[in-house]
This record gives structure tokens, sequence and C-alpha cells, in this order.
């Protein structure tokens, strides 16, 4: 999904800034029309940290300080939905940093199939997962569009997309990672593994 602030976006100065953010974390970069990335921040810097041409700095976007009108692009991936009930305060923040005309592309995830999925071990399974992370909204997305129109963005544009995951594959694999990760916060009398399983399928 993406907004933008009016006038239409332009590249006419002589640099352009780039922010972008990776899961519960919050990146921000300056990069010029040559293609050189400054500046980085983010939760956890390790990535990039001693990289060249690149300054890394933490960055926490619902208490930091963010620059206003500084920004040609916003890139938030696989964050909002870790934030319930505070989607909009981070969304304001983002779009009040874009200059006029900048861009704000957000992605989200939704398992709202999976979790009605009609093999009983995978609901199960997709369940208990949300339910371990209480603090997560896993259904939130289609409510991107409406919260970025709420923070004042225009020319809203939203798309989705859905995968057909089998089992055994990479992308199995993550997925299966992915529940492994909060095995601990699910009571042992839910099973989960039947559906582990059908992802090793």
């Amino acid at each position: 999904t993406r907004g933008r602030r009016r006038p239409p976006f332009s590249l006419t100065d002589s640099s352009s800034r780039i922010v972008p953010g990776d899961c519960q974390r919050w990146v921000v970069s300056r990069w010029t029309l040559r293609g050189e990335l400054r500046r980085k921040r983010d939760l956890d810097t390790r990535f990039f940290e001693g990289e060249k041409g690149i300054e890394a700095r933490c960055l926490d976007i619902l208490g930091d300080d963010l620059e206003r009108d500084a920004y040609d692009l916003v890139h938030c991936r696989l964050l909002l939905h870790h934030l319930r009930g505070k989607e909009l305060g981070a969304v304001s923040r983002m779009v009040a940093a874009l200059r006029p005309g900048g861009v704000l592309l957000a992605t989200e995830p939704y398992i709202g199939a999976m979790l009605s999925s009609p093999t009983p071990a995978l609901a199960t399974m997709w369940r208990a997962f949300d339910e371990a992370m209480p603090n997560a909204n896993f259904v939130w997305a289609p409510a991107l569009p409406a919260t970025l129109e709420a923070a004042g963005s225009t020319e809203v544009e939203a798309a989705g997309r859905a995968d057909v995951v089998r089992g055994g594959t990479p992308e199995a694999d993550v997925l299966g990672l992915t529940v492994k990760a909060v095995r601990e916060r699910i009571p042992d009398e839910v099973d989960i593994d039947t559906g582990l399983d059908l992802l090793n399928d």
C-alpha cells in the first residue's frame, strides 16, 4: 500500500532522502541522486554497521524525533501489525516526515486465510500462533489504506498478494520457523506439531 503527499513527487533538488524500515525496526537513510546511501536509523543496526557510506543510528518510530518534511520516500515493511492500537500514530509520524509529493510505501502481512484454513491442523496451528502474539495484529492489513488516508496521505493505492505455499519448500520452512519461534508461548495441550509436519511434508 502506498500514499502520497501533494504536490506531485519530483527529484529536482540536489539530493533526495529515503526512509526504509523492516519488521519492528525503523530505518532512516539519506540518498543522493547519485545513489549514495548515507544514513540509516534502525532499532537493530548490526546488519549495516561498518558498511561504506552508511552512518547507522537507532530510532523508535513511536517516541524518537524524526525530521518533518524531509524525505522523498518512507519504506515501512512488516512493522505496523506489531504496533496494535498505535498504527495511526506511527503512520502519521511517517507521513509528516515526507516532503510534499513524497511517497510512503508500506507492506504488511495478513493471515486471515491461514486462520480459516480448511485443513484443521493448519488452522489450529495458526490460531495458536496468533494468540501467542497478543501485541501483534496479523489481520490488520486491510485497514492500512484507511489508516494512510486518516494520517493525511492522498492518492492512496493498495494491492494484495496470496501465495500458495507447498510443504517442504523454502517458503514453508520460513513459516515453520516463524511458528517455532513462539512455541514456548503456546500451551502444551495445543497441537501445533501436526501443522508443522504438514509444512515439512
